[in-house]
C-alpha cells in the first residue's frame, strides 16, 4: 500500500506498480489472536475484526490490479503529456466501460464490506464502512468529468482547465472523508494529501475569480486549511508561497464583486491569513466567517447569471501574466458544470 500510495501521488494512475506480485490478502484477525511464543497457525476470523479498514484497502487495490485502466489517466484528464490529436481520441470514448467497472468495484466491496466491518461498532470500522461509498463517488465524479465536451478554439489552456477541474473534485472528496471520519484516524488522509496540486489549484485561482467550480474551490481550500493546520506555519517557504498566493487570488474576486456593487462573505482560512504579521499589508475589514461543513453544490451566487461576470477576464491587468479562463464561466446544469 505505501508503493500504491507514492505512486498515486504521480497521477492517477498504478504505473508504478508492479504488475506480477504475489502477495496474499492477511488474515481477518484482532490483536489478541497474536500470541507471541504460539505454534498454532493464526486462522483468519468470521465477521469484523481490527483488520476491517486494511482489508478494505486491500480488496481495493486487487480489484484494479485485476482490472487494469492504464488509459484512464489520460480519458480523464483530456491533455496533460498526451497529444491533442489522443487526447481528443480519448475525449470521443465511451465512458460506459468506466462506469462498468466502477459498478463491479461498488460490488465487489460491498461483499467486502459485510464480511470485514460493522459500522455500528464506530470507530476503524465506520472509516473502512466508508471506503466504498467514498471511492465509488469519486470515480463517478471524475467520470463526470471527462464528459465535458472538447473546446476547440482553447487548445492552448485545455490541460489547464481539465487539471483545475480534477483537482477540485479531488479535494471535494478529500473533505467529504475528513468531514466522515473520527479526528483520531485522520492521520491516514493526511499522508495521501497531495500537497502540490493543493497549491498549483490556489495558483490558478488568482486567473480565475468567479465561476460555479470556483466557488467549490474556494469552499474546500477553506475546509482543508481547517483540517491540516500546519499550513499556517509560514516559517515554511511553501505554506508562505501558497498563503500569498491565496490571497491574491482573494484579492482579485473581492475586486469582481466590488466591481458588480455585490459584497461577498471572507472565507475563514483568508480572514486569519491576513491578521498574521507577515500579511499585515492585506487586512481586511471582512467578518471572521468559515464556510459550513456540509456546503450545497450549487453556486453561492445563484441570483446571478454566467453573463454577470463575462466581462471581468478582458479587466484583469495586463502584466499579470496568467491565463484567463473567462469561458469557465459560462456554466450548465449539473453538479460538475463550469
Amino acid at each position: 500500500m505505501l508503493e500504491t500510495k507514492y505512486a498515486i501521488l504521480a497521477g492517477f494512475c498504478d504505473t508504478l506498480l508492479p504488475p506480477n506480485w504475489d502477495t496474499k490478502l492477511p488474515s481477518n484477525v484482532n490483536d489478541a489472536d497474536l500470541l507471541p511464543g504460539s505454534s498454532e497457525t493464526v486462522k483468519s476470523r468470521e465477521g469484523a475484526t481490527e483488520m476491517a479498514f486494511c482489508l478494505m484497502l486491500y480488496e481495493s487495490r486487487v480489484f484494479f490490479c485485476d482490472n487494469p485502466v492504464p488509459e484512464f489517466e489520460a480519458v480523464i484528464l483530456g491533455g496533460g503529456n498526451v497529444s491533442t490529436e489522443s487526447s481528443k481520441r480519448f475525449a470521443g470514448q465511451s465512458l460506459e466501460k468506466y462506469r462498468l467497472i466502477v459498478d463491479q468495484y461498488e460490488e465487489r466491496l460491498a461483499g467486502a464490506e459485510k464480511r470485514y466491518t460493522n459500522a455500528t461498532a464506530g470507530g476503524i470500522h465506520l472509516v473502512a464502512s466508508k471506503i466504498r461509498s467514498l471511492t465509488a463517488q469519486r470515480m463517478r465524479d471524475m467520470i463526470l468529468h471527462a464528459r465535458e465536451p472538447w473546446d476547440e478554439k482553447t487548445d492552448g489552456q485545455s490541460s489547464q482547465q481539465s487539471f483545475f477541474r480534477a483537482w477540485v473534485i479531488s479535494f471535494e472528496s478529500d473533505v467529504n472523508w475528513y468531514d466522515t471520519i473520527d479526528d483520531k484516524f485522520t492521520w491516514y488522509l493526511k499522508l495521501h494529501f497531495q500537497a502540490d496540486a493543493f497549491s498549483v489549484m490556489i495558483e490558478l485561482l488568482q486567473w480565475q475569480p468567479v465561476g460555479t467550480l470556483v466557488d467549490r474551490a474556494w469552499k474546500a481550500i477553506d475546509r482543508l486549511y481547517h483540517y491540516h493546520q500546519e499550513m499556517y506555519d509560514m516559517g515554511k517557504k511553501d505554506n508562505f508561497q501558497r498563503a500569498e498566493n491565496l490571497l491574491a487570488g482573494w484579492s482579485r474576486r473581492e475586486l469582481a464583486f466590488r466591481n458588480l456593487g455585490i459584497s461577498c462573505d471572507t472565507p475563514f482560512v483568508v480572514a486569519r491569513l491576513r491578521t498574521l504579521e507577515v500579511f499585515r499589508q492585506h487586512q481586511s475589514s471582512q467578518p471572521l466567517e468559515r464556510w459550513p461543513a456540509s456546503a450545497p453544490e450549487n453556486t453561492l451566487f445563484s441570483g446571478l447569471g454566467a453573463s454577470d461576470f463575462e466581462t471581468f477576464d478582458g479587466g484583469l491587468p495586463s502584466s499579470s501574466g496568467g491565463p484567463a479562463f473567462g469561458h469557465w464561466s459560462s456554466a450548465t446544469s449539473g453538479p460538475h458544470a463550469l
